[in-house]
């Protein structure tokens, strides 16, 4: 998006400016000063020729003009006849997108695929201003996505961001895999009182414990996850410091306070040693005098007052206290479900790498076979498939999957399907039969499986990525990609399939595991547990069924699809439950607790400090009125 607001941005000034050569050139040089070098670009006029304009990539020049014609064609007279005759222009150069799509998606920087490898596309059109409206011209934009510089949008973000809050925020991004990604600076980072290092690992200790919200060197620090190695960071300055400051004034003022008045006692009974004053002392009340009276009336009625404000402001901050609680368990359920997208693309990642090994390479199937057992045993993997460019199944795993019949009629269509629109060769007229034929084949299959047919094909032509799709109603993961096997080799098509549900069971247990594992540290004070809707399967942990609260709550949440919370005991202790319907996870609700003691402990801190503002006006009242009638 950012670099499709850019090329906008582009188009806006050549629109604004006479379009011509000079110009064109001046505006392409500013572009790529600002960072864009990797954008190619192709110019044409008014007629869909080609412009002389310095700068301007030369190569695919023939491709790009006739790609170009028929986009100005269809718009300017809505004929769309050299759509479909430059066809294999289009699947040539941009291909996993029809030429009718590309033409509709004017403006918008469009995701394709170029000689097998994702990259992206961008055309626009420039008219003159009104009321003279006329053609000028346009231009095509492309480049690789493998040329987009690391880090290029988040760095202009972060540096945006940081601008607007400089001295109040600071926003960042934290690789743990590699320092040199994170952003911004160590310097900036420093300048906020805290080290590069400390910052990795706190934010390293809060993904683990699925927080999302810490302190760290007297800052509120925020995070949110793209991938589990990349984590977007907001430090601020904490308003708790403001609070605990002011907290720890009025304890230093108290005592200051008491060491006054045991001091002005001792230097008041000093000063008289051995006088005695004979002063007539008339008692009013209790057997006290007047002075002596007054003095212990206000301060009982202080203590009153002291006690009675402090009780109340005791209610509301265990009620402030308890809504915070059920807030963190709350946040804390909902990392656990978005997490889950980070899941999956460290799967995607595992699949990406797998597509680059020298045994997929080369075919050899002994290696495969003890790859995909392995990937197998980690959940990573149900079924692997290598096809080539005829359609033909090269490797299946496990072996006699290839004999299903329902695999056995997709895969070798959706494999010539695909090589043919997105490898970049020109069609025959044998392809273009074959097409035909797969189109027929791919209307009867969406007949079959109701409307998931034509979505089915183009969740397989999605390259690079892990795509979901049902069959057979169940959900299923498929990866496809090339695996590119050198110059003098046709490249072979990789398919992996892994079902979801088991998949997504099995890393809400890993996260489930690994907080059991962590509950004795004590940045881990919240607890979770798996529960399954379906009531005949055990939940994780195993005994968590016993609690009462377990099956009324469960109850709840699965009636109204939200999330509920409630107090309940477990071994004798109260704890603060929460429970939710996981969007990832459909088949479970989790849930998260934390035990009342935390709370209890902090409100007997609010106790005792309001015992003991009681007790030194008490003892200062006494004090005073011991020898208020001597002063």
């Amino acid at each position: 998006m950012y670099i499709q607001r850019r090329l906008n941005f582009f188009y806006g000034n050549l629109a604004e400016d006479d379009y011509k050569e000079s110009v064109i050139e001046a505006s392409l040089a500013r572009f790529r000063d600002d960072g864009f070098a990797f954008v190619n670009f192709r110019f044409f006029n008014a007629d869909g020729g080609a412009m002389q304009v310095k700068g301007q990539s030369e190569s695919r020049r023939a491709v790009l003009q006739k790609i170009f014609e028929a986009l100005l064609l269809q718009e300017t007279t809505g004929e769309g006849s050299l759509l479909v005759r430059h066809r294999p222009f289009f699947d040539a150069f941009a291909g996993g997108l029809t030429p009718s799509a590309i033409a509709q998606d004017k403006s918008s920087l469009m995701r394709v695929m170029m000689n097998g490898r994702p990259g992206y596309l961008y055309w626009n059109t420039i008219y003159s201003h009104e009321p003279d409206v006329r053609l000028k011209g346009g231009f095509v934009a492309w480049f690789s996505a493998a040329d987009i510089p690391g880090n290029m949008a988040m760095e202009q973000l972060l540096d945006s961001a940081n601008f607007e809050w400089r001295g109040e925020r600071l926003y960042g991004v934290v690789d743990i895999a590699s320092s040199a990604r994170t952003l911004p600076s160590e310097c900036e980072i420093s300048l906020a009182g805290v080290t590069r290092q400390d910052l990795t690992r706190h934010l390293t200790m809060m993904r683990n414990n699925f927080e999302s919200q810490s302190e760290l060197g007297g800052h509120l620090l925020l995070s949110e996850y793209f991938t589990a190695d990349r984590i977007l960071f907001c430090l601020q300055r904490s308003p708790d410091r403001y609070y605990n400051n002011i907290a720890s004034l009025i304890k230093i003022l108290m005592l200051v306070w008491f060491l006054i008045v045991v001091k002005a006692g001792s230097v008041l009974a000093a000063s008289r040693p051995g006088i005695v004053v004979a002063r007539a002392v008339v008692p009013v009340c209790f057997g006290l005098s007047l002075r002596r009276f007054l003095v212990l009336f206000v301060a009982a009625v202080s203590i009153v007052v002291i006690v009675v404000l402090g009780f109340h402001y005791r209610a509301v901050y265990a009620q402030m206290l308890a809504q915070e609680s059920f807030s963190s368990l709350s946040d804390k359920l909902e990392r656990v479900d978005e997490n889950y997208q980070v899941a999956v693309r460290n799967l995607e990642d595992i699949y990406r790498r797998f597509a680059g090994l020298r045994a997929a390479r080369d075919l050899d199937t002994k290696e495969l076979d003890r790859l995909s057992s392995e990937l197998f045993k980690k959940d990573a993997i149900n079924r692997i498939y290598i096809a080539d460019n005829k359609g033909h199944m090269r490797y299946s795993w496990p072996p006699g999957k290839i004999s299903g019949d329902v695999t056995a009629k997709i895969m070798p269509a959706i494999s010539r399907r695909i090589f043919i629109t997105q490898r970049g060769e020109e069609e025959s007229l044998q392809d273009k039969v074959s097409a035909m034929m797969m189109d027929s084949f791919s209307d009867s299959f969406a007949d079959m499986l109701g409307d998931t047919g034509a979505s089915l094909l183009r969740t397989f032509e999605n390259l690079d990525r892990v795509n979901e799709f049902w069959l057979a109603n169940k959900r299923h993961y498929v990866y496809t990609n090339f695996v590119e096997r050198g110059p003098d080799k046709e490249p072979l098509l990789l398919y992996i399939w892994h079902g979801t549900e088991s998949f997504s069971e099995r890393y809400l247990q890993k996260q489930v595991q690994r907080n059991v594992a962590d509950q004795g540290l004590p940045d881990n004070s919240i607890g979770l547990a798996m529960v399954p809707r379906d009531r005949s399967r055990l939940p994780f942990p195993r005994d968590f069924n016993k609690y009462p609260f377990v099956s009324q709550l469960s109850e709840q949440v699965a009636g109204s699809e939200t999330q509920q919370s409630v107090s309940g005991s477990m071994a004798g202790e109260k704890w603060l439950i929460a429970a939710a319907p996981l969007k990832r996870v459909p088949d479970y609700l989790l849930f998260a607790m934390t035990p009342d003691r935390l709370i209890a402990q902090k409100i007997f801190q609010v106790d005792m400090l309001i015992f003991l503002v009681a007790f030194l006006t008490m003892v200062s009242a006494v004090s005073l009125a011991a020898i208020i009638d001597d002063l």
